[in-house]
C-alpha cells in the first residue's frame, strides 16, 4: 500500500490587468519561475494558483475573502 502525498496550495492575488499590471505581470512570472525551479518540497508538490485583482484594491480582498472560505488558508 502507498503511502498518500499532501500538496502545498500556495496562492496570491496580483495585477495582471489594469494601471498595476506593469508589477504584478513581473510578479506573476517570478512566482512561475519559482515553481518551475522547485516543483516539490520533498515528496508534496507544489501547486500554484494566481488570482488578477485588476488593480483594484477592494476587487483582491474580494478575492482572497472567496478563496480561502473554499481551501484553507495561511495567510
Amino acid at each position: 500500500m502507498g503511502t498518500a502525498h499532501a500538496e502545498i496550495t500556495v496562492g496570491f492575488v496580483t495585477s495582471q490587468s489594469g494601471p498595476g499590471s506593469s508589477i504584478g505581470v513581473l510578479y506573476d512570472r517570478g512566482m512561475k519561475a519559482a515553481l518551475e525551479y522547485a516543483t516539490s518540497i520533498g515528496e508534496e508538490k507544489i501547486k500554484l494558483i494566481q488570482l488578477d485583482d485588476g488593480s483594484d484594491p477592494s476587487a483582491a480582498s474580494a478575492t482572497r475573502a472567496s478563496s480561502s472560505r473554499r481551501t484553507r488558508s495561511t495567510c
